[in-house]
């Protein structure tokens, strides 16, 4: 919190904290670590995301990521929330979030755009082959693709009306 109070604004500012686990978690449990190189085995990091929140809700698109060295505290990464280009966001009033469509409402929406498909996936990790294939529902790839729910209308909407 020391490190990123130094770039965020002046006042007071709602964030919403999420922690990412561990990298050696992620390691499947059916890897034989012995069999990876230096620069695939993963190094122990943990991030720290912080979203601005506004009314309850966080701010996608002013966040914060810290990354940790797990083994010793240091800072190994760090994103400032103004992406490529760093042009600093305007404050803009956010529109009022209550009067939105009930959640209901958006996961029928999402679930017509994009419809369960059942597949069979064998994964992967660095050329190691999990012992076998697991049966997964994935949402349907190509269909509705680069939507969004409007949570006002509850209606899908192109990534350019909005």
């Amino acid at each position: 919190m020391k490190f990123l109070q130094k770039y965020l604004q002046t006042g007071s500012t709602e964030m919403e904290m999420q922690v990412s686990p561990d990298a050696e978690i992620k390691v499947p449990d059916w890897v034989d670590q012995s069999k990876l190189g230096v620069q695939e085995r993963p190094r122990p990091v943990i991030a720290f995301i912080f979203n601005q929140v506004h009314q309850g809700v966080p701010v996608m698109d002013r966040a914060y990521s810290v990354r940790v060295d797990a083994l010793t505290g240091k800072i190994v990464g760090f994103y400032n929330g103004k992406g490529v280009s760093s042009v600093t966001l305007p404050n803009v009033a956010l529109p009022d979030n209550r009067n939105v469509a009930p959640v209901e409402t958006a996961k029928a929406e999402f679930l017509k755009q994009h419809p369960p498909k059942l597949v069979y996936l064998w994964p992967e990790y660095f050329g190691q082959k999990a012992p076998s294939p697991v049966l997964l529902y994935i949402p349907k790839p190509g269909i509705g693709s680069g939507f969004f729910v409007d949570a006002f209308t509850g209606k899908t909407v192109k990534p350019d009306n909005n």
